[in-house]
């Protein structure tokens, strides 16, 4: 009985112990300061950086400059070549322009993608030549109208549209 008691004490106190080195671990762990690291900012004065402006929401009165053919079902070229220079008025839920007939949406989402992707997407088929002219990787605006897969953003003064088997391109006012 005496060893029980000798053995219950012995545990007893080791894990007094043991409890006692834990908190004096946990305080040194708090105690230490977390010190950001700083990074060295390299500035190459000699090279001639563009500004960047702000990006502005793509709504707006727009100029249609080219199109590219991607379908086989498209208007003749002569309402083709009607668009060139004429207005577009492109709003949160519609598009309407002199030479263009109008039409609604709603956008249900802005996804980053490839622009070959986009145009499997919205013309049903990957890119032949021509080629558009687009960036490797394009914004577009995803829309519900069912001949207007989605509106790509390609800078602050430049968009495209789908529309009718051709690929608008279209730059700001």
């Amino acid at each position: 009985m005496k060893g029980l008691t000798i053995l219950i004490a012995l545990v007893t106190f080791s894990a007094g112990i043991a409890q006692e080195r834990t908190k004096l671990d946990q305080k040194q762990i708090i105690q230490k300061k977390q010190v950001p690291l700083q990074v060295e900012k390299k500035i190459d004065k000699t090279t001639n950086t563009p500004q960047l402006r702000p990006q502005k929401e793509m709504w707006g009165d727009y100029t249609v400059t080219s199109y590219n053919i991607l379908s086989t079902k498209t208007p003749k070229a002569k309402v083709l070549q009607s668009l060139i220079g004429s207005l577009v008025k492109l709003k949160e839920t519609n598009v309407t322009g002199t030479q263009i007939d109008p039409f609604s949406f709603e956008i249900h989402e802005i996804e980053q993608m490839a622009s070959s992707d986009f145009i499997y997407r919205a013309f049903g088929r990957g890119i032949r030549a021509p080629e558009p002219d687009l960036p490797n990787s394009v914004k577009v605006h995803k829309t519900t109208h069912e001949e207007c897969y989605g509106i790509i953003q390609i800078n602050n003064d430049e968009v495209a549209i789908p529309y009718k088997g051709v690929l608008l391109f279209l730059k700001r006012k």
